[in-house]
């Protein structure tokens, strides 16, 4: 069986619609507004989790330690950030379309339970950390 690389280029239609944003975002300025962009929103995204935990807190009368608490709350969000461009990259490279479609999807499974499993185990590193003795 030969090797066809069709299955791993974009749709057309999906190629024409990106053709120029994506050659814009890999300019050096373009690439700096996107990395920005995320980091901008995985930050709103942090604080607004940290600030519900805290209200909740708050709410049930507990006292926090900021420090521990603020890097407890912080962790998720960071992880997720972090592992954004490999998500993107992996959703690109194995579409869950044409020829390999079951495959491709098998891959996504694996690689979403294992991400999810380090980063519960990487999340709960600060918490350990910082836990009072």
């Amino acid at each position: 069986m030969a090797c066809d690389d069709s299955d791993r280029r974009p749709l057309p239609s999906l190629q024409r619609r990106m053709g120029r944003r994506f050659d814009r975002a890999m300019t050096k300025r373009g690439l700096a507004v996107t990395v920005g962009g995320v980091l901008l929103v995985w930050t709103g995204v942090a604080l607004f989790a940290a600030m519900q935990a805290w209200l909740a807190a708050e709410i049930r009368g507990l006292q926090l330690d900021s420090r521990s608490f603020l890097l407890q709350q912080i962790s998720p969000v960071a992880v997720w950030a972090l592992a954004t461009p490999f998500i993107i990259w992996s959703a690109r490279r194995f579409p869950v379309l044409g020829a390999h479609a079951i495959r491709n999807a098998g891959l996504h499974f694996a690689a979403g339970t294992a991400f999810i499993f380090a980063s519960n185990i990487v999340i709960r590193i600060p918490g350990k950390l910082l836990a009072p003795r």
